[in-house]
């Protein structure tokens, strides 16, 4: 690779990190929904660059190929494609074939980079510190203001319709971000969590490990600010396994959870609001809600489980004429195999193990740092038990297929770095 094109290649990265979790777009076609909307984003603009600088470097080198990971990438998009023919709206599932295959071209780019692991750490924790910094102005204020060019919607605690926590002193707003959702926000802050204490297990100098401490203070009240119960619980789990695996990180891991368990008792009324639903009838709406969505979802299954429905039509097929399914079902997995079918879910998947699987048994001269990149993907798969925002949401998407990719690069999985 030529050194300007590798340059613009490793600032490119950086630059598409720190859009991801804006939602700046631009609406091509609309849809019944949110969830079928054909939107251009600026990321997606930034991501089309570097693959086609990527595919150039590509061709120019000698570099081996990872055959199975080739092949299971290929035959994911291939099963994919394949389902969307019978999709009842092929213009929408063309516009997420098309972002599932930037994923995965996100995942071979960011394997054969030449940028600094902790280049790729440190923006996600800066695109975490940036987003909690929207969420401190939006706690305090009550209110997301409506922004066009950031993709906002306004968002009022008063109002009916945004996500709220209901206590005997009113109703409080929980804080979005830049995100569609404060469960897509918290799951991003996960994320760039994840990347503080990984960025921990390199010894970093002095200067940082403090600029560390200070970022993953400030992370972990965002967190809680968005009141998601399955991030925050995937994180405390995340905090429970890494104490025991590893002790360089525990200051890390002490100054998190005590920062939780202080904001906690302070928020207690709101805490506990969201931790025991039948005390609100919003949180009793939420659990019946998803409830139904399973049992729909039952019906789904068995009527599309060998070919699929259609990547991204799951809100479409799921629809009644008068009042359509606005919320794609709570569980990724299952989303998928009545998207793509049992086949094209289980390539996928596959795709996932091998890398997972190939972090597991890299060498023990850097133990830590892989523990917890692998333990991120399963933190990832885990709330993506609990919601669809890893599938659906394209920054989500996206910032997984990157920390897919950011595992497969230490792993050394793939054929050595483009030279």
């Amino acid at each position: 690779m030529t050194k300007p094109l590798e340059t613009i290649l490793n600032f490119g990265i950086v630059v598409f990190i720190l859009l991801l979790p804006w939602q700046t777009h631009y609406e091509f076609i609309p849809g019944i929904n949110n969830f079928t909307t054909i939107n251009i984003y600026s990321f997606d603009i930034v991501l089309l660059i570097l693959l086609i600088g990527f595919a150039v470097a590509w061709y120019r080198t000698t570099t081996p190929v990872n055959w199975l990971l080739l092949i299971l990438g290929l035959g994911i998009l291939l099963l994919t494609l394949f389902s969307a023919f019978w999709a009842d709206d092929r213009s929408v599932a063309f516009y997420f074939w098309l972002h599932l295959a930037g994923g995965i071209g996100l995942v071979a780019m960011v394997s054969h980079s030449r940028s600094k692991y902790t280049t790729i750490g440190w923006a996600l924790v800066t695109t975490g510190l940036l987003q909690t910094t929207v969420v401190l102005w939006q706690w305090c204020a009550q209110t997301v203001n409506a922004a066009k060019w950031l993709g906002l919607a306004e968002q009022l605690a008063w109002q009916s319709g945004p996500a709220v926590v209901v206590t005997a002193a009113g109703r409080w707003l929980r804080a979005y971000g830049t995100m569609p959702h404060p469960n897509s926000t918290a799951a991003w802050l996960v994320l760039a969590l994840l990347a503080a204490l990984w960025l921990w297990s390199h010894h970093p100098p002095l200067q940082q490990r403090r600029w560390l401490l200070l970022c993953t203070t400030v992370l972990s009240v965002g967190l809680i600010l968005t009141f998601s119960r399955a991030a925050l619980l995937a994180w405390i789990i995340v905090l429970s396994i890494g104490w025991f695996i590893t002790k360089i990180n525990r200051p890390v891991i002490l100054l998190s959870a005590g920062t939780i368990l202080i904001l906690g008792i302070v928020l207690w009324p709101l805490v506990s609001s969201r931790l025991q639903p039948q005390l609100t009838y919003i949180e009793q709406l939420s659990i019946t809600e998803r409830t139904a969505q399973y049992q729909e979802a039952g019906k789904l299954f068995f009527r599309y489980w060998p070919t699929g429905a259609g990547i991204g039509q799951y809100t479409i097929v799921d629809t009644d004429k008068q009042t359509p399914q606005r919320q794609p079902l709570h569980n990724v997995p299952l989303l998928t195999i009545i998207e793509l079918g049992v086949f094209g879910a289980l390539a996928w998947y596959a795709f996932i193990g091998y890398i997972v699987s190939r972090s597991l048994v890299k060498t023990a001269r850097a133990v830590e740092p892989v523990r917890w990149l692998t333990l991120g993907l399963a933190a990832c798969l885990g709330l993506s038990l609990f919601d669809h925002y890893f599938w659906t949401n394209f920054s989500l998407f996206f910032g997984f297929c990157l920390w897919l990719g950011l595992t497969l690069k230490y792993a050394k999985t793939s054929s050595k770095p483009l030279a």
